[in-house]
This record gives structure tokens, C-alpha cells and sequence, in this order.
């Protein structure tokens, strides 16, 4: 693996936390470093997600921005609304501010 593109970082893990990494790391054939990263790039993208949906039930974005902040595409957000409970908000106005965005 080339490191390259790697900064280091310092941040405090309990013992539980550190155990569970290395017994994953075992599960997986890979090294605690790479459990980290992995695990930090699925967290982060169910952060995002969260945020965005969020943002569009609450009607702060439409359906269009939101699929463009999650880096989802309109259908796959579509899908994770609709399993994860949510609510997908279109009347009149937002089907026009969506038509507007896509033709932007």
C-alpha cells in the first residue's frame, strides 16, 4: 500500500474501542490502521447522508440539491429515504424547483 496521500493523526480510543478494532482487523485479514480508516469512511458517509436528509425533510434543500450533496443520485436517495422511513416531500413548488435544478 502506498502512503503517500497519508497524514498521521492522534485520537483517543477507549480499550473496548481498540479491542473490537483488532479483533475486526482479524476478521478481515487487515491491519488496525486500515479497520480505522475504513470504519471512519463509512461513518462519515452515514454522517453526510444523515445531514442531508435531514436538511431535506426539514425542506432546507430540495430533493435535486440533496442528492447532489450525498453524492447519491437522485434515485439512490430516493431508495434511502424510503428505507429509512422518511417522508419524500414533493407538492407543486418543489416539483418546479426541481425541474429548474436539473435544467440548470
Amino acid at each position: 500500500m502506498i502512503f503517500m496521500n497519508y497524514v498521521v493523526t492522534t485520537v483517543r480510543l477507549s480499550k473496548e474501542m481498540l479491542s473490537e478494532i483488532r479483533e475486526l482487523g482479524k476478521m478481515l485479514g487487515k491491519d488496525q490502521s486500515e479497520v480505522i480508516r475504513e470504519a471512519l469512511r463509512q461513518g462519515l458517509r452515514e454522517l453526510k447522508t444523515r445531514l442531508v436528509l435531514d436538511l431535506y425533510v426539514r425542506e432546507k434543500i430540495s430533493l435535486g440539491r440533496a442528492a447532489e450533496l450525498s453524492g447519491l443520485s437522485m434515485w439512490q436517495l430516493v431508495e434511502e429515504l424510503k428505507r429509512r422511513g422518511l417522508v419524500i416531500k414533493y407538492g407543486d413548488d418543489r416539483f418546479r424547483e426541481e425541474v429548474e435544478e436539473l435544467c440548470k
